[in-house]
């Protein structure tokens, strides 16, 4: 009898992730366009209410990223995931691929859906670069902002000032070299980072006026050890998260060891909990 009741409990648990993962596929196998200079563009919106919470995916990484989280958030706002032109479902527009070009698509995205403001940015990695700079050109329509151990302009420099010669020329040779291997939607984002990008957000600052949150790998495990991180680049990191956020005094700054670079996805229910957490703080404090 208890053999047969496990066996019923466990087709219904197989039934209900079955169930999910078909939502899932067919939620994203059906995605909606939104054309930016006629080429489609690929979104996935969920939810309702205000703020609207806007995710910015790393690197040459489509919408899927922050599916999970996505449909949690949903529970209780409003949200919107999107590709980035040339990558996962999104025409490849032709243009320069650096961020004042990604920021201005993302609002012409959000002004054609008519999603108005106001936003909260919630970006992994590179996504950082496109929050900052979204940021510093509609600083009256975001409302917060939470970075997910993301991307430092600085970083290279200090990598490589704690290596020695041979091991800097070594290094510095992979900042400079194309991968062919990779698609060409994310050799096109890699192709700026260095230059174009950082001399957009030189000037740059995190602002003083809205919540922000800052979520810091710190582990270093034989993972990171195997990307090719020493010990001195993890504290280096984190340093360089302190210093983004200086200018900010209100801003709040969690390490983990628990996760790697990819936190929403070693540590899903820690972003979860923060974005609710400013939620809540926007909804009392917006103007």
């Amino acid at each position: 009898m208890i053999r047969s009741n496990l066996i019923h409990c466990k087709k219904i648990l197989l039934a209900f992730v079955l169930v999910f993962l078909s939502y899932r596929e067919s939620a994203l196998a059906q995605p909606k366009f939104v054309e930016i200079d006629g080429k489609p563009q690929r979104i996935f919106t969920k939810g309702e209410g205000k703020p609207v919470v806007i995710f910015v995916t790393g690197l040459g990484t489509d919408l899927k990223g922050f599916y999970k989280i996505q449909v949690e958030i949903s529970k209780v706002t409003r949200t919107l995931s999107y590709d980035r032109a040339g990558l996962g479902k999104s025409a490849p527009i032709e243009n320069q691929r650096s961020i004042d070009n990604m920021v201005k698509e993302l609002h012409e995205i959000l002004l054609k859906e008519n999603i108005k403001p106001p936003y909260l940015l919630v970006g992994h990695s590179f996504g950082g670069y496109i929050q900052r700079l979204f940021t510093n050109y509609y600083p009256k329509e975001v409302a917060g902002l939470i970075f997910v151990d993301p991307s430092s302009e600085g970083f290279r420099e200090a990598r490589l000032s704690v290596r020695n010669r041979e091991d800097r020329a070594k290094l510095d040779s992979l900042f400079h070299i194309d991968n062919l291997n990779l698609p060409e939607g994310v050799q096109r984002e890699m192709k700026h980072m260095y230059t174009t990008d950082i001399q957009l957000l030189k000037n740059v600052l995190i602002p003083d006026n809205i919540p922000v949150t800052v979520l810091t790998s710190a582990r270093f495990s034989q993972i990171e050890r195997n990307g090719g991180l020493i010990k001195e680049d993890m504290e280096a990191w984190v340093e360089l998260h302190k210093k983004m956020i200086s200018s900010a005094p209100q801003a709040k700054h969690i390490l983990t060891e628990k996760s790697g670079h990819v936190i929403h996805t070693d540590e899903p229910q820690l972003v979860i909990s923060e974005i609710k957490k400013m939620i809540g703080i926007i909804k009392l404090t917006w103007r």
